[in-house]
């Protein structure tokens, strides 16, 4: 049971990274959705500073205009977030490589240590080619959408 907690870990950020992107492209556009110039909403930067209908503004400083907008810019940094971690975790392996001292047992941590950081990295990094691709799809079906075709 102790040792499952990484697997389990690792499964559930495999499972966020897969997931994040068929949330963030459900975003729908047109119609009468706030932040269209025919219907304004809150966070739009062309209301007064009291809003459209007299409420408090909140002040956009993230510069996402929309929700995928804004889940590419937490995404992005997720992606660096992972990639230092993962520095960290390979300079911790190649410390726990030096201080085995010839014991078998600690080289054998120190093995297991860099095989999961390896596991890791690349299935972030067959997350991001997978968010890519979803994107770039979904990019496609919507620009042919909107011209008619």
């Amino acid at each position: 049971m102790k040792n499952s907690f990484p697997l389990l870990a690792l499964a559930l950020i495999c499972l966020f990274f897969l997931a994040t992107p068929v949330l963030g492209l459900a975003q729908l556009s047109g119609g009468n959705l706030p932040g269209n110039s025919s219907n304004p909403g809150p966070g739009d930067s062309s209301n007064s500073s009291t809003g459209a209908s007299g409420g408090i503004q909140i002040p956009n400083f993230l510069g996402a205009n929309n929700f995928q907008d804004l889940l590419v810019k937490i995404l992005n940094a997720l992606w660096v977030l992972a990639a230092l971690i993962t520095m960290l975790m390979v300079l911790i392996s190649g410390f726990q490589f030096l201080l085995a001292s010839g014991n078998p047992e600690k080289i054998e941590k120190a093995k297991r240590t860099l095989l999961y950081v390896v596991i890791g990295f690349v299935i972030i990094i067959l997350s991001y080619s997978a968010s890519a691709i979803i994107k770039s799809v979904t990019d496609t079906l919507t620009a042919g959408t909107t011209t008619g075709q």
